[in-house]
Formats: structure tokens, C-alpha cells, sequence
């Protein structure tokens, strides 16, 4: 049984001016879900995902869910990052885990002001 519900992906329409950025994630989260742990920073995508200048709130986004699971080896901070709900996620890292705890935070807000604007 999976405590990882709920795995949310990004769209990348065809007109959004962070297409590379998403479809680079989109890559990324597929190959990594198998094999998490195993980021590479050689990964074509990471690549991209650094190089390529952000131009909206959800590659800013992905850039930080990027940082999220290559800054870590705990699974439920790797999973949270890759786009899945893990039940106590933020009462786990409240206090123990400071710069994952601002970055989610940070994520958060970003979501929250992308879905204002839709």
C-alpha cells in the first residue's frame, strides 16, 4: 500500500510560454518515480530545466520542485517534490527540515497566486 496519493502533473499546453521548462519536469518525474534517489545533474532535463530561463509562475514552480528533490534523499520530500500527496508531508518537516520547509512554502504561494490568475 502507497502512503503517495493524489500525484499531481503539470500541463504543458502548447501555447505556454514555459513549455520547455514543463515538458523537461514532465520528463523528469516520469523516468524519476522509478528510480528515485537517482538524480542525475547530467539528466537532459535537469539541464533544461536549469538553463532555460523561467517565464511564468509555473516554471518558477518546477525550478523549485527541482531543487525540492535534488537537494535531498528522504523519499516523502523526493515524492512530495515529484508531484505526489504524502499524508503529514508539512507537520514532518515543520522544525526539522528548514530550507525544505521555506521551499515548500514558496511553492505554495506560487500555486496559490497561478490559480488567482486563471
Amino acid at each position: 500500500m502507497s502512503i503517495l496519493t493524489d500525484v499531481e502533473t503539470l500541463a504543458a499546453p502548447t501555447e505556454h510560454p514555459d513549455n520547455k521548462i514543463l515538458a523537461a519536469w514532465t520528463a523528469f518525474t516520469d523516468r524519476h518515480w522509478e528510480t528515485m534517489n537517482t538524480d542525475d545533474p547530467g539528466d537532459n532535463e535537469a539541464a533544461t530545466i536549469l538553463d532555460t530561463p523561467a517565464q511564468s509562475l509555473a516554471g518558477v514552480i518546477v525550478k523549485l520542485r527541482m531543487l525540492m528533490f535534488t537537494s535531498t534523499g528522504v523519499s516523502r520530500i523526493e515524492a512530495t517534490a515529484l508531484g505526489a500527496t504524502v499524508p503529514g508531508f508539512e507537520e514532518s518537516i515543520r522544525g526539522d527540515d528548514y530550507v525544505t520547509e521555506l521551499v515548500w512554502s514558496a511553492i505554495k504561494d506560487l500555486k496559490a497566486m497561478e490559480a488567482g490568475r486563471a
